[in-house]
């Protein structure tokens, strides 16, 4: 995730930072300058983020799920990893609909996905975490909140 949204994520679940581990943007920050090609604005200011490495696990454990819904285009799956499996990959590996684990292990990068059959719903719960009230947040004001141009 961004340097900013670890930020936010650090503030939300564990409350307050610690200076273990600094988080910087992998090149220097640059500044915005006004260009008639430029189609997407720079970031104006570095954000530096200290977390522990036991508190990056704890917001870890906070956010990670037991459940995450992959691929609706696979179907019904055993999940017994047969050797004429229709969804097995060239490479030997498998393409599954759903995973699940019994700790959990997985952060879904969809905030809801719903494979309309049996298989159900399911809701990503950082989403519900980061955004309870499940508002909408527009273009403008993330540019805003980020520090963009």
């Amino acid at each position: 995730p961004s340097t900013g949204m670890a930020l936010a994520l650090a503030w939300l679940f564990t409350g307050i930072p610690t200076p273990a581990y600094h988080v910087l943007p992998a090149t220097p920050p640059r500044t915005c300058t006004p260009s008639p090609r430029a189609t997407v604005p720079a970031l104006t200011a570095a954000v530096r983020v200290s977390l522990s490495a036991a508190d990056a696990a704890c917001l870890f454990g906070r956010m990670a799920e037991s459940k995450v819904h992959l691929d609706p285009e696979v179907g019904l799956c055993c999940h017994s990893a047969c050797s004429d499996c229709e969804w097995r990959m060239p490479d030997g590996g498998y393409r599954f609909d759903v995973l699940k684990a019994m700790k959990p292990k997985w952060l879904p990068c969809y905030v809801e996905r719903d494979f309309a059959d049996e298989r159900g719903t399911h809701a990503a719960a950082w989403a519900a975490a980061l955004f309870p009230r499940g508002e909408p947040i527009e273009r403008e004001r993330y540019d805003l909140a980020d520090g963009r141009c």
